[in-house]
């Protein structure tokens, strides 16, 4: 569900000033006995302050191959579906906008494509004014169109190969001067069964359009089949390349949502593989007050509270023993007022828990 108000930012600076401020560990909640990584915390916050009266919110990170990234969805439609909708996207984030995402602590973007959009010369000039805020770093990615019929998200596998290959070999003669630019080839392949049969003709779906469009694999990242959570199918499959994991709290289901739980998933989906991992989507409620900075054994908070802190917890595991994933994206960036859009005032507790997890996920705890 999404809740919908008056959007600010001012509520999300706060909350990552503090989040900095905390230095460089989580602050000080008990912690989570029953999982195998300790419990991590996000800063509170003593409430909004104005924009222009902060420093930066975040320091970025140094490595270079680190993403602290934000996904910027099209303006149209919903967050949750907008993308999907036929015909070239609306894209009306404002020059003053994305000139700041910087100094809020993002330093990659992970931006949408589509068939139309791939040709769309006015929505390409937009997405590269974005891409040059952030030194041309993150993701583009792919989304089909839904057609008559289908769901909102479509049926999870390409409409046309052939057309996807077409869009793709138009986007890397575009963008093929952005060497810290990702291609995420198709987003959440939920449409290929889940077996190992499933990943083989999914990849082979996948080396076609690569081989068609002449696209450098180093480049290339496949999401794990289903809604990009089975990452090991995969990579057993046979792909050695970069890899796209999306996460949300509904990855559990109803009782068994606590913050243990959603640690021992993430680590197990991701251990041994975590050095080749975006984690191109993140994302939950971030409007539920202070919920954030607590530990709950029984998950009786919210699932989106246990959610983000479970992926905190795994994060930190494996960037612990030396194996951090490569970058995380928040969803998303859209100021348009729903329950996981981090500028609004009253959701600064949320947003200070995803600062702490992007501080802290490509790093170990020191």
């Amino acid at each position: 569900m999404r809740v919908r108000g008056p959007s600010s930012i001012g509520g999300f600076l706060a909350a990552c000033l503090l989040v900095a401020c905390a230095g460089g560990s989580p602050d000080g909640a008990d912690g989570d006995r029953g999982g195998p990584a300790s419990a991590s915390a996000g800063a509170g916050s003593t409430g909004p302050a104005r924009a222009r009266d902060l420093p930066t919110a975040r320091p970025s990170n140094e490595a270079a191959r680190l993403h602290a990234g934000l996904n910027l969805p099209p303006t149209q439609g919903s967050s949750n579906a907008g993308a999907f909708l036929d015909g070239a996207y609306a894209f009306d984030y404002s020059e003053a906008f994305l000139e700041r995402l910087a100094s809020f602590g993002f330093d990659a973007l992970r931006l949408a494509v589509s068939e139309a959009s791939a040709f769309d010369v006015g929505y390409l000039e937009a997405l590269e004014r974005a891409l040059a805020t952030v030194d041309g770093r993150g993701i583009l990615c792919f989304f089909d169109t839904v057609r008559d019929g289908e769901g909102s998200h479509g049926d999870g596998r390409p409409n046309d190969l052939e057309r996807l290959t077409a869009a793709w070999s138009a986007l890397h003669e575009r963008f093929e001067g952005y060497p810290d630019l990702r291609y995420e080839l198709f987003n959440e392949p939920f449409g290929y069964p889940r077996t190992s049969a499933g990943a083989a003709d999914y990849l082979r779906h996948m080396e076609h359009v690569i081989a068609g469009a002449d696209l450098p694999r180093e480049r290339v990242v496949l999401d794990g089949i289903g809604y990009a959570s089975d990452v090991r199918r995969v990579a057993a499959a046979g792909w050695d390349g970069l890899l796209g994991y999306h996460f949300y709290p509904m990855w559990l289901p109803e009782g068994r949502r606590t913050q243990s739980a959603f640690s021992n998933l993430v680590q197990a989906e991701l251990r041994g593989l975590s050095s080749r991992v975006l984690v191109t989507e993140f994302g939950a409620r971030l409007d539920l007050g202070d919920s954030y900075r607590s530990y709950h054994a029984n998950g009786d908070v919210s699932a989106n509270q246990n959610a983000l802190r479970g992926l905190h917890d795994a994060l930190l595991a494996l960037a612990a023993e030396g194996a951090p994933v490569l970058g995380t994206y928040l969803w998303h960036g859209w100021p348009n007022g729903d329950s996981y859009d981090p500028w609004q005032a009253e959701h600064r507790h949320g947003a200070a828990k995803v600062a702490a997890i992007q501080r802290d996920a490509t790093a170990p705890r020191r």
